[in-house]
């Protein structure tokens, strides 16, 4: 899922609070991120297997 899916999924958190949270989550395995080499640049979130 997009970045911008998530923000409009998830009522009432700011993109701050999303940015911060997908970066812990992804610290901590339990998310990846894909970023595809385009103009303009396109980054996907999925779950992991854990």
């Amino acid at each position: 899922m997009r970045f911008t899916e998530l923000l409009q999924r998830i009522p009432g958190i700011s993109q701050r609070m999303l940015t911060r949270s997908v970066r812990h989550l992804e610290r901590d395995g339990l998310l990846t991120r894909t970023v595809h080499p385009e103009v303009p640049p396109r980054v996907e979130y999925e779950l992991t297997a854990t």
